[in-house]
């Protein structure tokens, strides 16, 4: 699967938050695969992120920070780093298998969408869903 360095950078984070979630024992396995893979990226990116930090950054007693004249520039070349692709063997997931009472926002969950397969996906009945109103 081809993903930008920007969804496994910001999609590690919520999948670190789900596998924490209690799952049934298939599902938990194909997401710790998945965030396992994501995290050897993962490390690479945040290894690169805090070498721009360093080169932008100035030091003070905090540790390192990037002034402000500089956070344009630092967030140009971060962008910038986030927009490469790369290859990478993942295992879509059946979006059907996750249990109901996964908590995830909006947010988290359009920051993971790549992860499922949408061809499998089926919608919820029409009487699951007038139920719901």
């Amino acid at each position: 699967m081809e993903l930008t360095l920007r969804q496994i950078y910001f999609s590690y984070p919520v999948l670190s938050k789900l596998v924490t979630q209690e799952m049934p024992i298939k599902v938990a396995f194909k997401i710790g695969k998945i965030i396992k893979t994501l995290g050897e990226e993962f490390e690479m990116i945040e290894k690169q992120r805090v070498a721009l930090v360093n080169k932008h950054g100035e030091k003070s007693e905090e540790g390192i920070k990037v002034p402000q004249e500089k956070t344009a520039a630092f967030v140009g070349e971060f962008e910038d780093f986030l927009k490469e692709k790369t290859n990478i063997f993942i295992e879509k997931i059946n979006p059907n298998i996750l249990p109901d009472d996964i908590k995830l926002s909006p947010r988290d969950s359009e920051l993971i969408n790549f992860l499922f397969d949408q061809e499998l996906y089926s919608p919820p009945s029409p009487k699951l869903v007038d139920n719901m109103c």
